[in-house]
Parts: structure tokens; C-alpha cells; sequence
């Protein structure tokens, strides 16, 4: 009993009893302390490799009571202007469809709310539309004195591009189809993503926004990637880190579950060369042939670099000093992550993003997910936000 009260009160206070011999056994997220992990802020857990958050808010889509009508998936991270309003670009699905219709269905929306955590408000009119269908994994960020969107699809099909089911409140007929939609695509109708990711930009977070088009890969590895994470540096550096389908397309085949891929440009509008991984083929150390694993945020923490993704159906943490040599821990990350809806852990994680503060740590963590008590197995879904507990950072 009193080793129980001892662990409960060391991981309460950010510290933990695993043994270590250096910060990376504590995943980069905590220092190692006469062979203990003592978490920094925002982690808790033996090896610092859980988030340590506060209830969640719906910070867009079904649930939030500026947008009842809409789903979304994932988007952000937020952006503040001069004015202190926070700008989020999220995936949503247009004609108040639900997740099943994504792949032809999503754009992305641009709305507001004066805190970080929602819940947003979509722009009224066309200023609420970023990029049209089919534009999806929206990913925000500055360089170049520019406004960045990265995404997959190219944004070209009409908005109308859903004549063919009646959706209403964010969800699609059809009772039981849950990611699926009740039916095949009529041919010719909304044509599905041409793969890959690509870039818009904007001089003005109100648009007008421009496509450069897809981004250049360079050679030696996956000839197209999807789900985009950039990682801007102050030079203007970009890291841009996404998957494919298991290795696909790699000299030796596809490798299963080792499918995410870093790659590095000068600047955003350059080409992206790869950077090879210890995994099969050059991947990211990550998945280790143990899970389907997609969806990275990377970012830069006070120790070194830190990815989340979303692995079948939890969040994993990576974490590197070097950007080749990765640790990988497929624990739920967000096992602290209450449902706002029903007061239950979420089952399922997809399209991380991560706000940071001034030391590096963690301060907001978006999620994705379905409703769990959802009734008939409908797809309605919605963006979570989730702020790091405050407490004194190691």
C-alpha cells in the first residue's frame, strides 16, 4: 500500500520510479534523476510518455454550440492575429455530411474563437471556405512571411460536389457505415484526391488562398506521401514528415506498419529531399511492424524531437535526438483524454496536433474522433481540444 501512495504521489508531481540513465529512457519528455524519470510539464507515467490533460472541449464540429451542424477531422494548429482572435483551419465535411463521405467530401474551413481551445465559429459566407473539396489533413503554418496550408487533394471539385444523400447535423444517411459511405461513388461524380500532399498560401489569414500545387519529393524514397506534418525552423527550414501505405513503392516492397517517411526542404516552396530512417526502406523508426501507425505532428521540444501519430486506435510517441535514431512508445499517449460527450477515455485518436509554450512543453492537444455513444453507428464526428494541467516544469 505505501509503495502505491508513493507512485501515486511521485506521478502527481511530474516524477515517476522507472529506472533510466538518460532523458531519452524518459522520452525526451522528462529529466533522469539518480536513475529516475522526473516528467516535465504536461507528462506524467513511469516514462513521462503520457499526457497529463484537463477535460476536453469540442473545439469543432458536432457537439460545439457554434457549429451543431458539421463534422470535422482534425485540423490546426490555431493561430493568434494582432487582435487576439485564434484562427483554426480544420478538415470539415461539407453539405453537413458526415466522416464517411471524407474522401471526396472534405475541404477546409476557416473559423475563429477568441480562445484556443474553441469552440470556433465558422466564417460566414465564402470567407469561411479555405479550400474547396477535396482538400483534407489541413495543416497550418508561417514562412516566408507567408500563411501555409498543407494538405492532400487539390481543392478543384465543386462545393456542391454531394448530390446524392440528404445529410443533415454533420451526419450521412445510412444507418451501420460508420467510415464508409452507404453506397459506391456515382462514376464520374467527385473526383477522389490526385495523392499526394500540396501547399496553398496567403499573404493574409483571410485569404485570397493561392495553390502552388504539389509539393516535389526528391529522390530515394516514397514517391508520394500523405497526411503532412511541416515543421518550420527560423531559416526557413522545413521538415516535413507523412506516410504511405506501408513502404509502398520502395525498392524492396512494402514493409507493414513501417509506413511514415521525413523528408527536409530549404525552404517551403523548395524541393523536399528524403531523409533516410533506421526502418525497412529508410522509414521512421516507428510502427515497428506492430501497428498500422499514420497521422504525425512533429514538433521541437526542449530536449529534442517529438512526433504523435495515431496507431490503431491510440496515440503513439515518438522521440529523437537526431531525426534518424527514433524511440517509439505504442501506450496510449492520451490515456488521461476524458470524452466530453459521455465522460469516457476515447477509443480512438486521429489527426493529432499539439500547440506549444515558450519552454517547448506541450500546452494544447487536439484529437479527432467519433462519438462513441453515437447513435446508430452514425459518422458524425468532431475536433477535441485538451489543455496540459498547469504545474511547475522540472
Amino acid at each position: 500500500m505505501l509503495r502505491r501512495v508513493l507512485s501515486l504521489i511521485a506521478i502527481s508531481a511530474g516524477g515517476a520510479f522507472a529506472a533510466c540513465s538518460t532523458a531519452f529512457d524518459c522520452q525526451l519528455n522528462g529529466a533522469c534523476v539518480s536513475g529516475a524519470c522526473v516528467c516535465d510539464a504536461a507528462w506524467v507515467g513511469p516514462q513521462c510518455g503520457v499526457l497529463d490533460v484537463e477535460q476536453g472541449t469540442v473545439a469543432y464540429g458536432n457537439g460545439a454550440a457554434t457549429s451543431p451542424l458539421t463534422s470535422a477531422w482534425g485540423g490546426g494548429p490555431p493561430v493568434v492575429d494582432a487582435n487576439g482572435t485564434y484562427h483554426l483551419f480544420v478538415s470539415e465535411i461539407a453539405a453537413h455530411c458526415g466522416m464517411s463521405t471524407w474522401s471526396r467530401m472534405s475541404l477546409a474551413a476557416h473559423t475563429v474563437s477568441p480562445s484556443p481551445v474553441g469552440p470556433f465559429t465558422r466564417l460566414a459566407g465564402a470567407a469561411g471556405t479555405a479550400i474547396g473539396t477535396f482538400a483534407h489533413n489541413a495543416f497550418y503554418l508561417r514562412a516566408g512571411g507567408l500563411h501555409l496550408l498543407y494538405h492532400i487533394g487539390d481543392g478543384m471539385n465543386p462545393s456542391t460536389c454531394n448530390p446524392y444523400w440528404p445529410c443533415v447535423d454533420g451526419s450521412t444517411p445510412g444507418a451501420g457505415h460508420g467510415l464508409q459511405p452507404p453506397a459506391p461513388w456515382p462514376e464520374g461524380a467527385c473526383p477522389p484526391s490526385n495523392g499526394g500532399v500540396q501547399v496553398h498560401y496567403s499573404a493574409s489569414l483571410d485569404g485570397p488562398w493561392i495553390s502552388f500545387g504539389p509539393v516535389t519529393l526528391g529522390p530515394g524514397g516514397p514517391k508520394s506521401v500523405s497526411n503532412p506534418a511541416p515543421l518550420v525552423f527560423a531559416n526557413g527550414t522545413v521538415l516535413l514528415m507523412g506516410r504511405t501505405k506501408d513502404s509502398a513503392g520502395s525498392p524492396t516492397g512494402p514493409v507493414a506498419a513501417h509506413n511514415v517517411f521525413l523528408f527536409r526542404a530549404p525552404q517551403w516552396n523548395a524541393t523536399y529531399e528524403f531523409l533516410p530512417g533506421t526502418g525497412p526502406n529508410g522509414s521512421v523508426g516507428v510502427g515497428n511492424g506492430i501497428e498500422f501507425t499514420e497521422d504525425p505532428v512533429l514538433w521541437e521540444g526542449r530536449r529534442g524531437f517529438h512526433a504523435l501519430f495515431h496507431s490503431q486506435a491510440n496515440v503513439s510517441h515518438g522521440w529523437s535526438t537526431d531525426l534518424r535514431n527514433w524511440g517509439w512508445d505504442n501506450n496510449n499517449a492520451c490515456a488521461a483524454c476524458i470524452d466530453p460527450d459521455d465522460g469516457t477515455v476515447i477509443q480512438d485518436h486521429e489527426r493529432p496536433r499539439v500547440v506549444l509554450d515558450a519552454n517547448g512543453d506541450v500546452e494544447i492537444f487536439f484529437t479527432s474522433s467519433l462519438p462513441q455513444n453515437r447513435p446508430n453507428n452514425s459518422d458524425h464526428s468532431r475536433l477535441l481540444a485538451f489543455r496540459a494541467k498547469k504545474r511547475a516544469a522540472s
